[in-house]
């Protein structure tokens, strides 16, 4: 928040997007086996997609 005197200038406001999407119910219940399904069709993109990356990292690391 940003104050100038005593009225508010600025508000940032940051939230988990996928526990807001859970509690208005436009994502399924946390632990509920849709949840994990989810979960599960999410990392099998981003897990290759990381470790694809870290393989870049090292082979810079290295090459400093």
């Amino acid at each position: 928040m940003e104050i100038a005197g005593e009225l508010i200038t600025h508000n940032t406001i940051y939230y988990d997007r996928a526990t807001f999407g859970q509690q208005i119910g436009m994502l399924p219940a946390q632990g509920s086996p849709d949840d994990r399904a989810l979960t599960a069709v999410f990392h099998a993109k981003t897990r290759p997609s990381q470790q694809c990356q870290d393989a870049v990292h090292r082979r810079q690391a290295r090459a400093h």
